[in-house]
């Protein structure tokens, strides 16, 4: 019997499989405007860049991709260039950065992805639609700022020009970005704007971003600072899966049909081996012709009345 019950989950999940892109897990280089950057991909569905902070690396964000990855999305962790496993260089500039991304848009034929940036990866996001409008279908920062003067905390600001021999990357930040309020209200696609309330992003920096984008919303996190709630964090990816859902940035469920093979072995213990079996291609059906969880949940509904006479289930 349990051989019989592991084959029918098997056919289901082959079924459930059936409808998604192919998961990948992957690292690689690209050759985009002048340099090489290194990245890793991991998930399937809907494309989401993500852009880390200076000096780090696509691993300052491994928490977020993998929780974005599970739920759904194909996930692009880049390393900036000059950073991470990429070549350093001797100067940097925010535009430059801008430019890099965008051409790896146009070099992976992305259509419209959404970009999560963290401190600088952030204002990189914000530049790429500054310079190239309509080319996101939605930007997320945390801790970004457009300009230096009154956006950041001023002991952040003392300690940076201290330093009589900065390096390039600091350099970068004493100077950049020079982004404008005017140069906001360009930005059309749905953004959210987020900062901590002891960033080093002053708040009310972080309202005057958001609120000058059209469609933009503004997320100040009490007690976070500039990145405790997105380094090795579950808060920031669950702000984002939120947001998404609100814009309708719709995931594919790929990884979904590993729950749903999960949650069909419980049930298997509730609903007799040939009612599953009657089952399963419905559900397998459902998920290819329409992702909604509602239609799932509905045949399973379906299938425990059927052989219990209960008409509910949990969610």
């Amino acid at each position: 019997m349990k051989n019989i019950r592991f084959f029918v989950l098997c056919v289901l999940t082959t079924l459930l499989l059936g409808g998604c892109r192919e998961y990948v897990s992957y690292t690689d280089y690209v050759q985009v405007n002048g340099v090489e950057l290194f990245y890793a991909a991991e998930g399937c569905g809907k494309p989401v860049i993500l852009l880390h902070g200076n000096g780090g690396s696509h691993n300052s964000l491994e928490t977020t991709t993998r929780q974005l990855a599970q739920a759904g999305y194909l996930v692009y962790a880049i390393d900036s260039r000059g950073q991470g496993a990429n070549k350093k260089l001797d100067e940097y500039h925010y535009k430059d950065m801008a430019e890099d991304v965008y051409q790896f848009i146009k070099h992976k034929n992305l259509v419209k992805p959404a970009v999560f940036g963290y401190s600088d990866g952030g204002i990189i996001a914000l530049q790429l639609e500054v310079m190239y409008p309509g080319t996101l279908g939605a930007i997320a920062t945390g801790g970004a700022n457009i300009f230096v003067p009154g956006a950041l905390e001023q002991s952040f600001l003392d300690k940076l020009f201290e330093d009589e021999n900065p390096s390039p990357l600091k350099k970068m930040l004493m100077y950049e970005p020079t982004m404008t309020v005017e140069d906001m209200q360009t930005i059309q696609v749905p953004s959210l704007i987020m900062s901590g309330e002891k960033d080093i992003i002053l708040p009310e920096h972080t309202r005057l971003i958001g609120e000058n984008i059209p469609a933009g919303e503004v997320v100040i996190l009490p007690e976070e600072d500039h990145g405790s709630y997105i380094k090795r964090s579950y808060k920031v990816g669950d702000l984002i899966l939120d947001f998404f859902k609100r814009i309708g940035y719709f995931r594919r469920n790929c990884r979904l049909a590993y729950g749903l093979a999960k949650l069909l072995e419980k049930l298997s213990v509730l609903c007799s081996l040939d009612t599953l079996a009657a089952c399963s291609e419905k559900l397998g059906v459902a998920l290819l012709q329409n992702s909604l969880l509602f239609k799932l949940h509905s045949e399973v509904k379906t299938c425990l009345s059927a052989d219990t006479g209960n008409d509910s289930v949990g969610t």
